[in-house]
């Protein structure tokens, strides 16, 4: 057996496929702590699990309250719903479904046309309606209608989130009734554009979001998701936070572990997100609003897309910093030649990952929806991240004036020192 291995113990199997590595990185895990216990281990994967199971129903309660519950997050879905041509039709036709029975079309034409063209009123009624499909169409393309269907939607919403917090805010009391989504403007400027007289029943053109006997569930379920949207990410990361405790020598294969859990729990989003989509488009469309069906599911699951793969991206960002820090022959060398600028020029070092993890949190896969306290969290765990690793690179590597120190914690050569079996 060999001084690496003596020094190492059972960790130098990675080092016998690649050149010896060098002493210094040998000396500096030489107060490598045993491996752990089986109580102590059964302990950390108990709560690397937990914590990942967490991870995921904390992931689906933020899609939800941020889609559900945030009103710029609503009038922006709203906006793309309209932009998206199968849900524009459909909305049209709902508009042209409204004007269509506030009118009596027919009459009116007949009161219209000369008595000789009177028999014509059905089929000018019939012309009348294939032309209203159309110029509703157009009439939803237009960025006016747009604005007018996204204040519709905020007005809306900010009466739902007003009801569900009883909140008191612009007039809205918390007390009120249900919520409804009102277009009757849409209704009424598409009628004034095919010159029809439409006298609108009151809930031709209202679509129910929530009924007043829904209200008193609804707001437990809103309280229920406010607590957990802040409590389960907390739990997540104590969780986390203990087993690195308990990991005491064995940290770096946690961190591998910790990191191919959250890639387990981003696939896993994203395969519910499928095989739900697939089993509510079935069981809530037909053949007519199959495809609107399709695109107001993708568009209401995008922010949980942007979730998954933000997940599975900061995973694999923790696999790869277990990596970086291994004793593979190549993490070896990519420390070897970090080690100048971590020693000689930290601020570089330090900035340079700083902006590194700003580009990831401002560009990555979240898509910006990171929250504050996500933010505040990943930004802590990184900066540790990257202080432990400065600190192995100089333990490893020490300035060339250092190498003929003994490693911390023995006796300098010919000062009495035992020999280093005879501790």
């Amino acid at each position: 057996m060999d001084t690496t291995t003596s020094i190492t113990g059972g960790r130098v199997r990675a080092f016998v496929r690649g050149p010896e590595p060098p002493a210094s990185v040998a000396r500096a895990h030489a107060g490598d702590v045993p491996p752990l216990g089986r109580g102590r281990k059964a302990a950390v994967w108990t709560l690397v699990v937990l914590a990942a199971l967490l991870l995921l129903v904390s992931s689906l309660v933020i899609w939800i309250e941020r889609q559900v519950l945030d009103t710029d997050n609503w009038v922006e879905t709203s906006g793309e719903l309209l932009e998206n041509d199968a849900v524009r039709e459909l909305t049209a036709d709902v508009l042209v479904e409204a004007v269509f029975a506030g009118a009596d079309v027919q009459d009116q034409f007949s009161e219209a046309l000369p008595p000789e063209l009177r028999p014509l009123a059905p089929q000018a009624t019939g012309l009348s309606r294939s032309l209203a499909d159309d110029q509703a169409n157009r009439l939803l393309a237009l960025p006016q209608t747009v604005a007018l269907w996204e204040e519709a939607n905020r007005l809306a919403h900010e009466r739902l989130v007003a009801i569900l917090r009883k909140e008191d805010i612009d007039g809205i009391e918390s007390s009120d009734g249900g919520v409804t989504l009102d277009l009757t403007p849409l209704a009424q400027e598409l009628a004034g554009q095919i010159g029809v007289q439409a006298d609108l029943p009151e809930d031709a053109a209202q679509f129910t979001i929530i009924k007043s006997d829904e209200l008193d569930t609804a707001q437990t379920g809103v309280r229920i998701l406010d607590f957990l949207s802040v409590f389960l990410i907390i739990v997540v990361f104590a969780l986390l936070a203990l087993a690195v405790w308990l990991a005491r020598g064995t940290r770096r294969e946690l961190l591998r572990a910790i990191g191919w859990s959250w890639i387990i729990v981003g696939i896993l989003l994203l395969i519910l997100r499928s095989i739900t989509g697939d089993a509510l488009i079935d069981s809530l469309t037909n053949a007519r609003t199959v495809e609107a069906g399709k695109a107001v599911w993708d568009i209401l699951t995008r922010l949980l897309r942007d979730i998954s793969w933000a997940i599975i991206a900061y995973g694999l960002v923790a696999v790869a910093a277990a990596w970086i820090a291994g004793p593979t022959r190549w993490a070896i060398a990519l420390r070897a030649a970090l080690a100048p600028t971590v020693r000689e020029r930290p601020a570089v070092w330090y900035t340079a990952l700083g902006v590194i993890f700003l580009l990831v949190i401002l560009t990555g896969p979240s898509g910006g929806e990171v929250g504050g306290l996500g933010i505040v969290i990943m930004a802590a765990l990184f900066a540790l991240g990257v202080h432990f690793l400065r600190r192995q690179i100089l333990r490893e590597f020490p300035h060339p004036s250092d190498k003929s120190k003994p490693p911390t914690g023995t006796a300098s050569p010919g000062a009495g020192a035992p020999p280093p079996d005879s501790a």
